[in-house]
């Protein structure tokens, strides 16, 4: 049995409680430092060499631009400043505001992602009105109906169902009135109600997303070549729009899409860093360090920091011959911070009363905390700001004013967005409520009723595409 082990065992017992108490921490504080430093060490290189490729440094966006500066800087001042605790706090606080700053820009990708998705929607409803292409002879309303609902019943996993009828719905002609819309919103919302209000808030911020009800200015400000782009497919009159301008604006598409994907990368690799650099700044004051270790480390970041300040191009291939010595280490440390993990939360519990006056509550405060950085929700919020008022049951008046708000908010956008594009919100918003449909007779209907109701056929052209690709390419994979 190792030494973790006994003290794990000994505190659930209740056996030499104060100094098992400080063990189990310092232990927790070695593995967690040694874990975050190696996973630093392997990660900083491959953010060096993103920036070398032309498509991620060229015009990268000035936030990001000041996101990899910051990080660099941390980096530096990890291998390169004395410890102090003065030292430690700042490093602490200025790599929250920094991991902060991130979330925020995430958010920012996140809705235009959205808004992306959005114009995908539209243009490929279009598409038919500048290409050749017809549903095949015979092929009517009714074939597909069948088609669709043998589809969506071949599956008798409920979830799987579910999750394909959701996908067939946002594909179908959109032709819900108004008021049918807002009562499905209505409906879905009120399923939440008995719920925490935090449940209800995920849904509103994914469903404000979404509607492009969120982050306008800050993208204005932040990425103003992408959201241009989104601008101009909305606001076209895909009526009076010709070939040329179609492929124009699907070629800036195409091209901000990538865009939006070098960014996004970028992004989620840095804030494994910075999460990584939060742990090692938070554990430095407790940590034990293995100095052969702790040196190979700093000597690999100190010399990418050195490369990225002199532009200095490619790293040299002896620097990444040096990664052999870390071998096997963070298997080791990230298995027993694992075991630790399982037990931190009811030791807390357990022993809350005693660790202020054992001057341990800072640490295992700490050590709460270095869970969440650790955890896979790379973004996950840190200070738990308004936790008490999000577990808070979602009651009937909440949920009401919750709908009034929300609705309020839609029906002003829908009022100014063009139809096709009104409709692209509208079927998007549905994506993220429980199904309106909840048997196969109510499914049947909408379809039927959805294809009827939709007289251009270049819509129609298209969204019979987008289905039988979607049924092939799940049949293949099948």
């Amino acid at each position: 049995m190792s030494d973790m082990d006994t003290i794990m065992k000994n505190l659930k017992k209740g056996k030499q409680v104060e100094s098992n108490l400080a063990m189990f921490a310092n232990s927790m504080m070695t593995n967690a430092s040694r874990l975050a430093q190696i996973r630093f060490t392997l990660n900083f290189p491959v953010l060096y060499e993103s920036m070398l490729e032309e498509e991620a440094a060229a015009n990268l966006p000035a936030p990001l631009q000041q996101v990899i500066t910051e990080i660099f800087r941390l980096a530096w001042r990890l291998v390169e400043e004395p410890f102090s605790g003065a030292g430690m706090e700042e490093e602490v606080q200025r790599t929250d505001r920094l991991r902060s700053e991130m979330i925020g820009q995430m958010k920012l990708l996140t809705a235009l992602s959205d808004r992306f998705t959005l114009c995908e929607y539209v243009m490929n409803r279009v598409e038919y009105r500048f290409r050749e292409g017809n549903l095949p002879q015979g092929y009517g309303n009714e074939e597909l109906k069948e088609r669709l609902m043998a589809y969506l019943t071949s599956d008798s996993d409920r979830t799987a169902m579910q999750l394909k009828t959701v996908r067939v719905l946002e594909q179908l002609p959109m032709r819900m009135s108004k008021g049918r819309f807002f009562q499905v919103l209505e409906d879905g919302l009120s399923v939440y109600r008995g719920s925490e209000k935090k449940t209800v808030e995920e849904v509103l911020y994914m469903i404000r997303t979404g509607a492009m009800l969120s982050e306008e200015e800050d993208l204005d400000v932040s990425y103003s070549s992408l959201q241009e782009i989104s601008r101009q497919v909305f606001q076209t009159d895909w009526k009076q729009a010709d070939a040329s301008l179609f492929d124009a604006l699907h070629q800036k598409m195409q091209k901000g899409f990538g865009q939006l994907n070098v960014y996004t990368d970028l992004l989620m690799l840095s804030q494994e860093l910075v999460n990584d650099l939060y742990v090692i700044f938070l554990s430095r004051p407790y940590a034990m360090a293995d100095l052969e270790e702790k040196k190979t480390c700093e000597t690999i970041i100190k010399e990418i920091c050195l490369a990225f300040q002199a532009s200095a191009g490619p790293l040299p291939s002896e620097l990444f011959q040096k990664f052999s010595r870390l071998e096997g280490v963070q298997e080791r440390c990230s298995a027993a911070l694992e075991e630790a993990n399982a037990q931190l939360e009811e030791i807390q519990d357990k022993y809350k009363q005693l660790l202020p006056g054992l001057m341990l509550d800072k640490i295992y405060a700490s050590l709460s905390l270095m869970e969440k950085l650790f955890s896979n929700s790379l973004f996950v919020e840190l200070n738990g700001q308004k936790e008490e008022t999000m577990a808070e049951t979602a009651d009937e008046v909440y949920i009401a004013q919750v709908y009034g708000d929300l609705a309020g908010e839609l029906k002003a956008l829908l009022r100014q967005l063009p139809r096709n594009v009104g409709r692209a919100v509208m079927a998007k918003v549905l994506t993220f409520l429980p199904l309106f449909v909840t048997n196969r007779q109510e499914v049947e209907a909408h379809i039927e009723e959805s294809l009827a109701s939709c007289s251009d056929q270049a819509e129609k052209t298209a969204c019979v595409e987008i289905l039988e690709t979607m049924m092939k390419d799940d049949k293949e994979m099948a």
